[in-house]
């Protein structure tokens, strides 16, 4: 298949219209993240510890309830209605979450980004295969799902000093207005489709029919199980990588951190436990900027070689070994393998979405749908396998020890506290080597599955496909 003869240079403005409105998203869902100390003292003392948990935890549950929905919708009545949808919800819900006048109306406004978000993820490859021809569907993928990822990376990077320098409600109406300025430049340079398509137009199927023809396609089933196992991976990673850090690092360190905690609690644990987080903090951007890298460059090959399938398969060769260091490792070495594991694992998402839109009984039509079902296969593997790996690393021996060590450290803890025990919690157990090891073999199991099921996936790329 050759290049079409209709290509738009306001392609890529219509791109950036839809990228604003997608990095919103992922800057409005991560905002609360490094603030829970932030939203304490706000609602202080009327706050549920649940509730505020919920702010972060509880969006891809109500993502799942709206994603396949909204990726009906997007085929039903496009990509810029589905779009338009998510840019008024969160200009709603960026200057709302300023005038919260409590916890709870807080954490409505951020479970509405659940929904928000299910509309603008499912319209990613509408635009893309609307808007762009088949030799840079794979790059312009790339480019408008790395802003998910960017919008998170600048999340956590701006909204602590931007909370420091002018106050928690300033700084969450400051998130407001670029909400409305995203919408307003979505609004004015968006468009559904160019005046003459760059492919092969089709009318979209009825729902039971387009459900039915989705469900029997075998490649489907291959990708859901890709983002099952992706999504799952990368959010357990997100979720427990304080922990991995701590059971990564030598004996001799952790013993010494040891007798300092159950030696002295009250001194030592928090400038342990701080150094963790700030590690942490460095391990997970590194995997993001590595994923936000690989989103440009993997994508671009795959369309300059005109193969999809090679550049799925070196994603799963890639994160085995890289999972297996972010489980052993630490120091420069947990760095490096932090970044070749989102660079190769979070590009795995736009080609992805790209050959489920080249699937022959899916195509342009079903895009829509077809990509909804896909994200709630992935927040679906969001919910489930962190709470696998949870269950499996708190089964291990390793955690079984530190907890009977943690035992010893409360009573230590409340001997020296006193009356002030009863207010202030103790510590909670500190990992020691090998505590998430049976947690990353689980994952490293699950992405093997994924490698043998990604030879048996078909070729979609334009050098397989008739002239």
């Amino acid at each position: 298949m050759g290049m079409s003869g209709v290509v738009y240079r306001e392609r890529w403005v219509v791109l950036a219209s839809f990228w604003v409105v997608f990095l919103l998203g992922g800057l409005l869902w991560i905002s609360f993240a490094p603030l829970s100390s932030t939203v304490r003292q706000e609602f202080f003392p009327v706050f549920s510890e649940t509730a505020i948990t919920m702010l972060t935890a509880g969006i891809p549950l109500v993502f799942l309830l709206f994603a396949v929905p909204a990726g009906i919708i997007v085929d039903k009545k496009g990509w810029r209605f589905a779009t338009a949808i998510a840019a008024v919800l969160f200009i709603l819900i960026g200057v709302g979450r300023a005038f919260a006048p409590s916890i709870e109306v807080l954490l409505a406004f951020q479970l509405l980004l659940g929904a928000a978000g299910a509309f603008v993820f499912s319209s990613v490859s509408k635009v893309v295969t609307n808007w762009f021809p088949l030799e840079e569907r794979g790059f312009a993928q790339g480019v408008a799902t790395l802003a998910q990822f960017l919008g998170i990376t600048l999340g956590l990077g701006l909204t602590p000093p931007l909370t420091y320098l002018l106050g928690f409600r300033p700084a969450l109406l400051v998130y407001g207005v670029v909400a409305i300025i995203a919408g307003v430049f979505f609004f004015l340079k968006s468009k559904e489709k160019p005046p003459q398509p760059v492919s092969e137009a089709a009318t979209t199927p009825p729902m039971r029919e387009a459900v039915s023809r989705i469900f029997r396609v075998k490649d489907f089933w291959i990708l859901a199980f890709g983002f099952l196992v992706s999504f799952g991976g990368y959010v357990g990673l997100m979720t427990f990588i304080e922990r991995i850090i701590a059971s990564n690092e030598p004996l001799p360190q952790k013993l010494f951190e040891f007798y300092l905690v159950y030696s002295y609690p009250q001194l030592f644990y928090s400038a342990v436990t701080r150094g963790q987080e700030l590690f942490g903090g460095v391990v997970a951007a590194t995997i993001t900027i590595g994923g936000i890298m690989g989103c440009i460059i993997i994508p671009r090959l795959s369309d300059r070689v005109g193969l999809r399938k090679p550049f799925l398969l070196i994603v799963p060769f890639t994160v085995i070994p890289t999972l297996f260091a972010l489980g052993t490792m630490s120091g420069a070495l947990l760095l490096l393998a932090a970044f070749f594991n989102g660079f190769f694992l979070l590009a795995a998402l736009p080609i992805s979405l790209e050959v489920n839109v080249e699937l022959e009984s899916i195509g342009p039509p079903l895009a829509g749908t077809s990509v909804g079902f896909l994200l709630f296969f992935g927040q679906a593997g969001g919910v489930v396998i962190p709470l696998a790996m949870e269950s499996i690393f708190k089964q291990s021996a390793s955690y079984m020890f530190s907890s009977i060590v943690h035992y010893e450290t409360i009573a230590s803890y409340m001997s020296l506290m006193g009356p002030l025990a009863l207010v202030i919690p103790p510590p909670p157990p500190i990992p020691i080597p090998g505590t998430f090891t049976g947690a990353i073999l689980f994952v490293i199991a699950l992405t093997v599955m994924v490698l043998i099921a990604l030879c048996f996936i078909t070729e979609t790329g334009r050098k397989r496909q008739p002239s």
